[in-house]
């Protein structure tokens, strides 16, 4: 995680945001490989933890380059990490 994701997790915080919603891009990469979408995820959720964000945190696996839940929302069910 880089300054921009850091410096966005201090604003979310410091504006009280009450939800957050995590994209987690270029799965189509990897094949909308699991594995590699829950390391992602956990990598996060570490991260934002130790940035103080206690807000609850939704993850969504996307593709923007194939529009993937985010032109139309996802054949399977939305995974949880």
């Amino acid at each position: 995680s880089t300054g921009q994701t850091r410096e966005h997790a201090v604003l979310l915080k410091a504006l009280g945001i009450p939800n957050l919603i995590v994209a987690i891009n270029k799965l189509d990469s990897v094949n909308y490989e699991q594995k590699r979408y829950h390391e992602v995820c956990a990598k996060m959720a570490s991260f934002l933890k130790q940035a103080g964000v206690k807000c609850p945190v939704r993850y969504v696996p996307v593709s923007g380059s194939a529009g993937a839940n985010l032109v139309q929302g996802a054949q399977n069910d939305e995974r949880e990490c």
